[in-house]
């Protein structure tokens, strides 16, 4: 049921329609377990940033990184979401940054991740050479099933 729940969610988000992903997401919280609990926080962060909350969304990532600061798979989604959003505040970006530069020189799932994350704030700032570098050192760190994302976002760049 969570898996429907969150994925119906993400559409609702994606689709505009805040009211009702709202209330989806109460729904999914209740029914998620304290394993995935991130799913559900990662969620509310996508809908603050789409209702353009960016203080609110702000200090809910701050609440996930700490609550989840022995996860690095988790940090880097938070700083991916933080800047998932065109219009991604100044604020917004620092915060990403401040969460996926520690993880983009550690091993493991997280660093590539991070890395893209670092290679798109380069990117917003303008450095395509920066953005190309870091996103050209994600890639082969970058899970299978991203992989095409990843070399798009390269192109992009480049």
């Amino acid at each position: 049921k969570a898996l429907e729940l969150s994925a119906r969610a993400e559409s609702q988000i994606r689709a505009g329609k805040l009211d009702e992903a709202e209330s989806t997401l109460a729904e999914l919280q209740g029914a998620l377990t304290e394993n995935f609990g991130h799913i559900g926080g990662l969620l509310e962060l996508d809908l603050l940033l789409a209702k353009n909350q960016p203080a609110d969304a702000l200090e809910l990532s701050k609440l996930l990184a700490e609550d989840y600061a022995k996860k690095p798979a988790v940090l880097a989604s938070i700083a991916t979401h933080l800047i998932s959003q065109p219009t991604s505040s100044s604020a917004l970006q620092a915060a990403a940054e401040k969460i996926a530069t520690p993880l983009s020189t550690s091993a493991g799932e997280a660093q590539g991740s991070a890395l893209a994350t670092l290679a798109r704030l380069a990117f917003l700032k303008g450095d395509k050479a920066r953005a190309a570098e870091l996103q050209q050192k994600a890639v082969p760190l970058t899970p299978k099933a991203d992989q095409a994302a990843a070399m798009a976002a390269l192109k992009s760049y480049q």
